[in-house]
């Protein structure tokens, strides 16, 4: 570990007692991370800004919201503490360098109270339906936040799922993988977990990663046999049909697309089904079957609510 020539070894001391303070049970882990980037960053500072900018290009993945909440975690903790006054500066310092050289500081431009912590969630979440990831990460920062100030640890799995997916929207896919996992981590709801594997599989298949994307489909279709929950399992089946048929295995793809259209006969709903025969018509033609095709096709279209005039 880099040691910071700047600080004399009793401030370093504190830094590292605060950091192990402050750092939830879930965030141990983080504890040599999060020490190393604040020590190496002061020793950068004494070496101008060029060094400091340099060096936060190199570890600008490290330098996260949850580092940032951890930062200012211990500003306030300072603040209360007496005999850990004289860090105050140091961290409100790095807080200003980093919120300049990052985008943070939008995080507080949203007042978040247990008031309307559930109203700021739910809008996130429908910025997130509406495909507006950018405004859904801001209110998503701010309540991570709060969450990290006031010990609400029960709404962080959620907020930690639900900036996975914006990161997903954005295209971060490392990102995204990060925080899905961390939200799979601290989750104990099965019904949540299962959400969250299923997205992560989707994230993987897009990540071209296509074994880590059916080890996540699969993992959420176990889930859901357990909660017996066939709609689900339709989805999660829908799912790995896909990550078969990109990894090259027709048949394995059409085996479990057979199980799915089984499952939205007994469901009975007609867009479900509808959806069903569409994906099985695209398998057959892939099989060069296009009899089946046509069959699946024919079924298909006639479910639409609007189907043509089967004369015409």
């Amino acid at each position: 570990m880099t040691e910071n020539r700047n600080l004399p070894d009793d401030k370093n001391r504190r830094i590292a007692a605060s950091l192990e303070k402050l750092s939830g049970n879930g965030n141990q882990h983080r504890i040599p991370q999060d020490r190393r980037l604040i020590q190496e960053s002061l020793e950068k500072i004494g070496q101008g800004p060029q060094a400091l900018m340099h060096w936060a290009a190199e570890n600008y993945r490290y330098i996260d919201q949850e580092f940032i909440n951890l930062l200012r975690k211990m500003i306030e903790y300072a603040r209360q503490t007496p005999e850990h006054g004289d860090l105050l500066p140091i961290f409100e310092f790095l807080e200003r360098c980093f919120c300049k050289m990052f985008d943070f500081s939008e995080s507080e431009t949203i007042s978040v109270t247990k008031d309307n912590f559930k109203a700021h969630l739910s809008k996130a979440i429908a910025l997130l339906k509406q495909a507006k990831p950018d405004q859904a990460l801001h209110i998503l920062r701010a309540l991570s936040l709060f969450t990290s100030q006031h010990s609400e640890i029960a709404y962080q799995p959620q907020l930690y799922a639900n900036m996975g997916i914006a990161h997903a929207q954005l295209h971060n896919r490392e990102k995204a993988i990060e925080y899905l996992h961390k939200a799979c981590q601290l989750s104990n709801s099965e019904q949540q977990k299962q959400e969250i594997l299923s997205n992560l599989g989707t994230v993987y298949r897009d990540n071209h990663d296509l074994n880590q994307a059916r080890q996540h489909h699969q993992q959420a279709l176990e889930i859901a046999d357990k909660l017996e929950q066939p709609q689900m399992r339709l989805v999660h089946l829908n799912n790995l049909a896909l990550v078969q048929l990109d990894s090259g295995n027709a048949e394995q793809a059409m085996s479990l697309q057979e199980q799915a259209y089984a499952i939205a006969k007994q469901l009975g709903n007609a867009r479900v089904l509808q959806d069903s025969l569409t994906r099985l018509a695209v398998l057959s033609a892939i099989a060069g079957d296009v009899d089946r095709c046509r069959e699946m096709c024919k079924q298909g279209l006639a479910l639409a609510p609007d189907k043509p005039d089967a004369n015409s």
